[in-house]
C-alpha cells in the first residue's frame, strides 16, 4: 500500500511539473511573441501611412497642376498702341 501511494504521489508530482513546464513555455512564448507582434504592427502602420501620404501628395500635386493655371491670372499683354497692359489676359 505504501508503494502505491508513493507511485501515485510521484505520478501527480510529475504531471504537475509537466504542466508547470508547459505553462512556463507558453508564458515565455507569449512574452516573446507579444512585443514582436506589436513591433510588426507598428512597422506596418508606419509603412502604410508613408505610402498613403506619398500617394496623396502626388494626387494633390496633380490636382494643383490641373486647376491652378485656370484660376491664376494670365500675364498681361502690353498693348502696342498705348504701351500699357491691356485688360484681356
Amino acid at each position: 500500500m505504501t508503494r502505491d501511494r508513493a507511485a501515485f504521489a510521484f505520478g501527480v508530482l510529475a504531471l504537475a511539473l509537466a504542466g508547470l513546464g508547459l505553462w512556463n513555455s507558453f508564458t515565455n512564448a507569449g512574452a516573446l511573441i507579444g512585443p514582436a507582434l506589436v513591433a510588426v504592427a507598428g512597422a506596418a502602420t508606419v509603412v502604410t501611412a508613408s505610402f498613403a501620404t506619398g500617394w496623396l501628395s502626388l494626387a494633390g500635386a496633380g490636382w494643383a497642376a490641373w486647376w491652378l493655371p485656370r484660376f491664376l491670372p494670365g500675364r498681361a499683354k502690353i498693348s502696342r498702341r498705348s504701351g500699357r497692359p491691356s485688360a484681356s489676359a
